[in-house]
């Protein structure tokens, strides 16, 4: 028997053993088990725990480098006041002039006169928007589209700038879908 033979016949075997360990049927009985519909909801309500590498604990800084791994520009403010200045500066660093949208989720603080809030058109240079949160260990920002945060500002014009509060950066992936359900 060949060590290819011997590696199938062990997954072979393990596959026959957790199915007759989960319906009940012996390994010849090739009737595929049908889960009820309370099994599917509770299988759904309690996802598997799965192994998850091992990070830093400053999440931040991680996050940090996974953005910047990957050409992201990105900067660190101490207020949501600093917010809008940040983004006047980084347009104007970037040569960028024009109309911008923001979320209207970030509504509230000091825009310029006749910054657009909502869904961007085609007109805007950027468009700034808050996320449902961030997962460290790839760097990404998860966006939620909602009346408060139209998925166009994501999409159509060129530069998205995407504010991410230090309380949403989460680990893993697995961490983040759990707040999301």
């Amino acid at each position: 028997m060949s060590a290819k033979d011997a590696i199938l016949g062990r997954i072979r075997d393990a596959v026959a053993q957790d199915s007759e360990q989960n319906t009940g049927a012996s390994s010849h009985d090739k009737t595929p088990h049908r889960f009820s519909f309370d099994e599917i909801q509770k299988k759904l309500g309690e996802p598997a725990k799965s192994i998850r590498p091992a990070l830093k604990e400053n999440l931040i800084e991680l996050l940090t480098e996974q953005m910047e791994g990957v050409q992201m520009t990105v900067t660190q403010l101490q207020t949501s006041s600093e917010v809008v200045d940040q983004v006047n500066w980084y347009l104007e660093s970037q040569g960028l002039t024009g109309y911008i949208s923001v979320s209207p989720a970030l509504q509230e603080l000091a825009w310029n006169p006749g910054t657009h809030f909502g869904a961007a058109s085609s007109h805007e240079v950027a468009s700034v928007t808050d996320c449902f949160g961030a997962v460290a260990e790839t760097g990404s920002v998860v966006m939620a589209s909602s009346a408060d945060s139209p998925m166009t500002l994501g999409f159509v014009p060129d530069t998205h700038i995407v504010v991410v509060k230090s309380s949403t950066v989460h680990k893993h992936t697995e961490d983040i879908w759990q707040q999301m359900r």
